[in-house]
């Protein structure tokens, strides 16, 4: 199914300011990946998510998924320009959050099932990988998704 972005000039600017300005501000991780591959993991989501609730606006669509598709991967000293950035990028806008209660559930089922403590936190994390590893992105190079797999693997 094909979709159309009607203010495309201005949300491919803004992702593009985004990913400059993450790449130029932010530390420097390993992990960090802000190159074309994540903006085509960007588009192919925003797709999936205009497809899945067309009622809401393109630039909400753009923002959660921006959001969605990023926030896993930045380290917690990160996360004020992460969120600075998003926020003076699309002023006023305020998505909704992307919560998949099943697999919420599922992470802290087999995290409690392995005698490990359930932080909210870190249950965010490993959705979040999930939902990006389902867009196509090869995780298991990401150090985190790494240590979930360690970790969980009996």
């Amino acid at each position: 199914m094909c979709w159309i972005l009607l203010q495309a000039k201005l949300l491919a600017s803004k992702i593009f300011c985004f990913y400059s300005n993450l790449s130029e501000f932010a530390s420097n991780q390993r992990h960090y990946d802000w190159s074309l591959r994540s903006v085509k993991i960007v588009l192919l989501a925003a797709g999936a998510l205009m497809r899945r609730d067309p009622e809401l606006e393109e630039e909400a669509i753009v923002m959660a998924t921006l959001r969605d598709m990023n926030v896993s991967k930045i380290v917690a000293e990160d996360l004020d320009i992460f969120r600075t950035l998003l926020t003076s990028l699309f002023p006023g806008t305020d998505p909704p959050e992307a919560y998949d209660s099943d697999l919420d559930g599922s992470v802290n089922d087999a995290i409690v099932q392995r005698d490990l403590w359930p932080d909210s936190g870190f249950i965010r994390q490993v959705s979040g990988s999930w939902s990006i590893h389902t867009y196509g992105i090869h995780m298991a190079r990401d150090e985190m998704w790494c240590a979930v797999l360690r970790r969980l693997d009996p």
